[in-house]
């Protein structure tokens, strides 16, 4: 099939019956509503595009969510073992922001105080 002359023109008309390049002139008029009739047939055969179901749709939100937790889970919490690795300071630089949060700020350890009697 050649490239079309008219790209615009199949978008223009909306159908592929309106587009001349579908639509021979050296036909006779019986021959080109035979085409037409049959591509009608062609096009009801064939199913129409609907959105997509429930199932996709969480299935896509869940993804979404999950990725990016089993990614922060790899790099800062998960244990790779106890020789350095390419994680190792981000997990350092996490663990001191998470002492630091739940740590109580001006807390300090008890001092022993000694009798002098």
């Amino acid at each position: 099939m050649k490239p079309p002359s008219n790209p615009s023109a199949v978008r223009k008309g909306g159908q592929i019956g309106d587009d001349p390049r579908f639509r021979p002139s050296s036909a006779s008029p019986e021959a080109q509503a035979t085409f037409l009739r049959r591509l009608g047939r062609i096009r009801e055969q064939q199913p129409a595009i609907s959105q997509p179901g429930r199932m996709a749709t969480y299935s896509k939100a869940a993804t979404f969510i999950l990725i990016p937790i089993s990614l922060f889970y790899a790099v800062f919490i998960q244990d790779w073992g106890p020789k350095d690795h390419v994680f190792a300071e981000p997990q350092r630089w996490f663990r001191r922001q998470t002492k630091a949060f739940w740590s109580v700020p001006g807390e300090q350890k008890p001092q022993e105080t000694s009798n002098k009697s």
